[in-house]
Formats: structure tokens, C-alpha cells, sequence
């Protein structure tokens, strides 16, 4: 029959060269996010770095790309404090790798100059307790993604251990010789009037 199709006629070679191009390129397609990078830098009174930690937080499958405000203030608030110094929050950035995939693909393929986008800052700041969201970013860069916390060391007696009266010796009661002094309350009789109606 004329109809018939010889399927083993049919040059199957360019699905072969497909998956051999698109194999190259799959580290380069945006996907969304399974964990971002927590930093956190603790700061002297003088604004010298003292420590710096890092950790990472997993998105949750129904908060897609989103770390919600009340995960975000508990980071802030369960690592503010650094051995028995109190810190406070001094500041929030969020880094997003945003690169457009066929800008990598292009420096891959020519070999030209990688020109980011001016116009697209990966870098950015948090200023209030909100929802934070991060879009897609290509599977090789997204360890890059993060949030950094920096904190401020209190400064005060507070975090000065010779002020703690507990840890000064010279207020232990070691002296059996103090005098207390006595304070007298004296009750006087007041006459009340009543009313009757």
C-alpha cells in the first residue's frame, strides 16, 4: 500500500543531536528554590566584624520561593545572642540570582564578554519584617541565593560581666557586721464621719 510508512526510513538523528544540546544546557534552566544560604555577621561597637555563622533554611512545598515573616523573625530572634553577649538587629539583605539563562548560554556558545543586566540588582535590602520572595534562578547559582543578618552588639552595662552585681564579689554578704537600719510605722486613728440618707 502507498500509505504505508517506513518508520525505519525516518532520520531520527536530529532528536538524538536535541538531547545531546539540551543535555549541555539543562544546569542553565531557571527552577525554583530548595534551600537559601543564612548569613549571619555580629558586629562589635566599633562596627568591626566579630563572628560571622552560616546556615541554611529549606522552603517549605507550600511556600514555594517565599520565606514567611514569622520564619524570618525567628532566625532574627533565636541567633541574636552570641555566648552571653546580647546583640540587636542592625540590618537585612537579601541576595537573588536572577541571571537570564540565555545570557550564560550565549558566553558558552561565543564566547563573548558576560554583560550582566545593569538594570537587574541581585543584591538588596530588607527593610521590615514582611514575607520575603525570591524568583527562579538556574540550578548551578542557586547555591548562591541567601539572607544576611547583620547584628549589632549592645553596648552597656548589660553586656559588661564586672557590672553584673552577681559576679561582683565585694557585693556578697561576707560582713556579718552590717547594720541594718529599722523603719517604724506609726498608725493613726482617724475619725470617719458617716452619712446616712
Amino acid at each position: 500500500m502507498e500509505d504505508d510508512f517506513n518508520f525505519q526510513e525516518l532520520d531520527m538523528s536530529w532528536i538524538h543531536d536535541f538531547e545531546k544540546e539540551d543535555g549541555l544546557y539543562k544546569d542553565f534552566y531557571l527552577e525554583d528554590l530548595y534551600f537559601i544560604n543564612v548569613h549571619y555577621v555580629y558586629l562589635n561597637e566599633s562596627n568591626t566584624i566579630e563572628k560571622v555563622k552560616k546556615d541554611k533554611y529549606f522552603f517549605n512545598e507550600f511556600h514555594k520561593n517565599i520565606l514567611p515573616k514569622e520564619e524570618l523573625f525567628k532566625i532574627i530572634v533565636k541567633n541574636k545572642n552570641l555566648t552571653n553577649e546580647k546583640y540587636k538587629l542592625n540590618c537585612l539583605f537579601k541576595y537573588n540570582c536572577t541571571i537570564d539563562p540565555y545570557i550564560i548560554i550565549a558566553f558558552l556558545k561565543n564566547k563573548t564578554l558576560l554583560t550582566l543586566d545593569p538594570n537587574n540588582s541581585y543584591l538588596s535590602p530588607i527593610t521590615s519584617i514582611e514575607n520575603v520572595k525570591f524568583k527562579k534562578t538556574i540550578t548551578m547559582f542557586q547555591d548562591l541565593n541567601s539572607i544576611s543578618i547583620i547584628y549589632q552588639k549592645i553596648s552597656g552595662p548589660s553586656n559588661n560581666p564586672s557590672n553584673n552585681p552577681s559576679n561582683n564579689p565585694s557585693n556578697t554578704n561576707t560582713n556579718t557586721n552590717i547594720k541594718t537600719k529599722k523603719l517604724y510605722i506609726k498608725k493613726y486613728n482617724r475619725k470617719t464621719r458617716r452619712f446616712y440618707i
